[in-house]
């Protein structure tokens, strides 16, 4: 299920936490890794508030994403 991304939280605390997002209109393909070792990888709902959500699980990580937006690109962070 596309929930389940939101169920689990990680020990990376502290960590450096690399997050890859392929964007596509309804849903987004995103992996998660930290020192070699996948966090997460699967498909979540596409929007900025679901991939905010994943992103709570990495409490008191460095994290820093990058996204292949082709041309649906990614709506505006606030």
């Amino acid at each position: 299920m596309m929930r389940d991304y939101v169920k689990e939280k990680v020990l990376a605390r502290g960590k450096k936490v690399f997050i890859g997002i392929d964007v596509h209109k309804e849903s987004w393909q995103v992996t998660a890794i930290s020192e070699g070792e996948e966090l997460f990888h699967g498909r979540i709902p596409g929007g900025y508030l679901a991939l905010r959500k994943l992103r709570e699980r990495f409490v008191d990580c460095q994290v820093q994403a990058a996204y292949d937006g082709g041309p649906c690109g990614l709506e505006e962070m606030s």
